[in-house]
């Protein structure tokens, strides 16, 4: 075919426009200023205009015509004529575009065409100015591909871009990739200007480990202070930060400074732009005011962090399992046992993501499960999660009064007799982490080779799935979970397309 189509296309034009053809082959998406940076000429928009009445595979992407794309085959194309004729100036081509981007405001196009350029150094500056923004945005799969496109020497060069990466794994279960991120960042002199304008990357580095409370809450709170200390008036981490000394002051059983903290994270947060501190802080108040008894508090606070969580699409994210269980505990206080078990599913499906890579939110949500699970008089699922709850703070058992807590619900479960039941809600975190594979085409070896794990484990725990949800079967299972709030059923084919047991 690219025989076919130099032969009879290109074969057929100017050498002028040939050039323009393949030259203009590495943009995404074209308009007329951009051509002309690339092309270092003039005149582009209308030649793009008579490319597209000629039917030269171009095709307008608005009633303008202001922007265009080439055809996707015909442009993989142009491009695989432009890397065989002219390879050297493809970086240069790919430098123009950014430029250009950078200076008509499209900073994501110019990380792509910087990346392509071999422009690192502008490439990281553009990350990082990016990085909040995309995260607060829900956008953390964009922020991880890009972040993969730097290795470790690259991150210690810019170590604001470790320390994004370190964020994204503590919150998607990767604590010990955290950890050596984390390391990397720790004490490396930035090779660019840090975007908030700090003067070094610690206080960065001492928020995050905030909240990856590695070494208990007393060093928890000291590092939340310092990085208050430090960060520069208006820096996107001061909520976070400021959160986190919440936090930390709340566990150490100071309450009145905790919510000052709180109270403070809410009302100045937004003027950072959306954050996602904004409902953290309004779930720990919930849980705040249910702990004293101040159930109308707790109540709007709930409310006010679940409608968070809902209006910018953050419910896949581990710390939105705060928000549901304060909505659980003040439902069940509210005698809405219906609204209280919807809550707790939607906990549940985040299960996975909680581990020891942030223990005080592992810990919290853990209790605040058991317990309402305890007054909803089902002591199945309770005990399932307060053994998981109680592995982490063997991890980090310096969790504040969190651990008389787990010692004083343990006491309670240890008590409880009487049916299991809710066995749905009692599958354990690595059954969880299984449960949405089921819902796909992949077969039980295709399953173990994702997660990591043997085929004979993921049998084992898909048929512990299947009489926990009372299922015969894989597609029945399916259909347990979705009816039960554990699996929502838009994100997953329909039964007939479940493929049988592997």
């Amino acid at each position: 075919m690219s025989d076919y189509f130099r032969l009879e296309l290109l074969s057929r034009l100017s050498a002028d426009e040939a050039r323009t053809l393949t030259h203009t082959s590495i943009l995404h998406r074209m308009c007329g200023g951009l051509c002309d940076a690339v092309l270092q000429t003039t005149g582009s928009a209308r030649m793009l205009e008579t490319l597209e009445r000629a039917n030269r595979f171009l095709v307008s992407l608005d009633r303008r015509c202001e922007w265009y794309r080439y055809h996707h085959l015909f442009g993989q194309l142009l491009r695989n004529e432009l890397e065989r004729s002219e390879p050297e100036v493809v970086p240069a081509l790919n430098a123009r575009a950014m430029a250009w981007c950078i200076a008509n405001d499209l900073p994501e196009e110019a990380i792509a065409y910087g990346q392509a350029a071999g422009e690192t150094s502008t490439v990281a500056r553009l990350l990082d100015d990016l990085a909040l923004p995309l995260y607060n945005d829900g956008r953390m799969e964009t922020l991880e591909e890009w972040l993969g496109w730097f290795d470790d020497e690259e991150l210690a060069r810019y170590p604001a871009l470790a320390v994004y990466g370190a964020w994204i794994r503590v919150l998607t279960g990767r604590p010990e990739d955290a950890e050596r991120l984390l390391a990397l960042a720790d004490g490396a002199t930035s090779a660019i200007p840090l975007t908030d304008g700090s003067a070094t990357i610690e206080p960065w580095v001492a928020c995050l480990r905030a909240y990856m409370m590695p070494t208990g809450v007393e060093r928890a709170l000291a590092d939340a202070s310092q990085a208050l200390d430090q960060l520069p008036p208006g820096s996107g981490w001061i909520p976070g930060t400021l959160f986190m000394r919440g936090v930390a002051h709340a566990l150490l059983g100071a309450f009145d400074p905790a919510r000052e903290d709180f109270v403070t994270v809410v009302e100045q947060a937004p003027a950072f732009g959306p954050a996602e501190e904004v409902f953290l802080a309004q779930a720990m108040l919930a849980l705040l005011a249910a702990r004293r008894g101040s159930w109308e508090e707790a109540g709007e606070r709930a409310r006010a962090a679940h409608a968070y969580v809902d209006e910018h699409g953050l419910d896949g994210y581990a710390t939105s399992s705060i928000a549901y269980v304060a909505t659980a505990r003040v439902a069940h206080h509210e005698s809405n046992p219906e609204g209280a078990r919807a809550a707790l599913a939607r906990a549940h499906r985040l299960r996975p993501l909680l581990d020891h890579g942030m223990p005080w939110l592992t810990v919290e949500v853990g209790l605040e499960l058991t317990r309402v699970h305890l007054a909803l008089g089902e002591p199945g699922p309770a005990r399932t999660i307060l053994t998981e709850t109680e592995r982490v703070l063997r991890l980090r058992p310096d969790m504040g009064f969190l651990v008389d807590d787990a010692r004083e619900l343990r006491e309670r479960v240890d008590a409880t007799s009487g049916a299991a039941g809710a066995w749905a809600m009692s599958l354990t975190g690595a059954e969880l982490r299984l449960l949405p594979y089921l819902a796909t085409h992949l077969t039980f070896a295709e399953i173990a080779t994702r997660l990591f794990i043997s085929r004979n484990t993921v049998k084992t725990e898909a048929i512990a799935i299947y009489r926990k949800l009372g299922a015969s079967s894989r597609s029945q299972a399916i259909e347990r979970a979705v009816e039960v709030g554990l699996l929502e059923s838009g994100l997953f084919p329909p039964r007939v397309n479940l493929i049988p047991e592997a």
